[in-house]
Parts: structure tokens; C-alpha cells; sequence
């Protein structure tokens, strides 16, 4: 089975394309981060990694369009698809997206910047382990 759940923010207006067929497709950047605490200092630590999202499902691309801006938290499932070509100057590239095509597969939106500041001061991070869940 090839599933993937991915909550994290949209890192820039998804871009909407619509093809010669009519269809239009929705590409986005969503960045996940990943927090731990260090166990030689215990200093916090995180990382930040960032996934391209694409999707052609009408709805899903209707709904990224009017209702989802550039900070927004989402929650995306869908597959790891790779995918390859060549470039202008001849070399061979590669990339791995997920995609949001099948069924059971969706984009949520968890919440958004103003509803976030809407809601005042937020909650303490929670007191992180020395341990990483792998």
C-alpha cells in the first residue's frame, strides 16, 4: 500500500494550472517539522522539510483555490509518486511528490495564521523526549 499523512503548512499560494484538456491541477509546497530535544545538551532542535504536493481531483483543486493561503496548517493524504525527466540542458532529474488522486485521499484544512492569533497566546510546547520515535 502506498499512503502517506502529512500535516504541516503551505509554504506559498498553491499554484492552480488549468491543462489543454480544460483540467485544472494545484501544485503546492507544504513544510513538515520534526522536534526533538538534544541529549548531549538538551537544547530543543528541529528540522524543517519540505514536500511538493500536486493533485487533479477537481474538488480537492476547487477547495486549495478559495479556501487555502500561503501559512495555512493543513493535513494532506495521498501517495508517494517519483517522478523523472530531462531538463533543458540534457541531464536527468528527479523528484518525489505526493499526490492527492485516489480515494480516501484528501486535503484538510486544520487551521490558518488569523484563527491562530485569533485564539490568543498558544498552548506551552509540550516537554520533548531525548528519544526519536525510530
Amino acid at each position: 500500500m502506498n499512503l502517506v499523512v502529512l500535516t504541516g503548512r503551505i509554504g506559498a499560494q498553491p499554484e492552480i494550472r488549468t491543462l489543454n484538456s480544460g483540467d485544472k491541477v494545484a501544485n503546492f509546497s507544504l513544510a513538515t517539522e520534526e522536534r526533538w530535544r538534544d541529549r548531549q545538551s538538551g537544547e530543543k532542535k528541529s528540522r524543517t522539510t519540505w514536500h511538493r504536493v500536486v493533485t487533479y481531483a477537481p474538488g480537492t483543486v476547487k477547495f486549495l483555490e478559495e479556501y487555502v493561503d500561503k501559512g495555512d496548517l493543513i493535513q494532506v493524504v495521498g501517495m508517494l509518486r517519483n517522478e523523472a525527466w530531462e531538463d533543458a540542458q540534457g541531464q536527468k532529474r528527479q523528484a518525489t511528490k505526493i499526490a492527492v488522486t485516489g480515494a480516501g485521499h484528501r486535503v484538510e484544512k486544520l487551521a490558518s495564521p488569523r484563527d491562530e492569533a485569533a485564539q490568543g497566546e498558544a498552548a506551552p510546547e509540550p516537554d520533548l523526549d531525548d528519544e526519536i520515535p525510530f
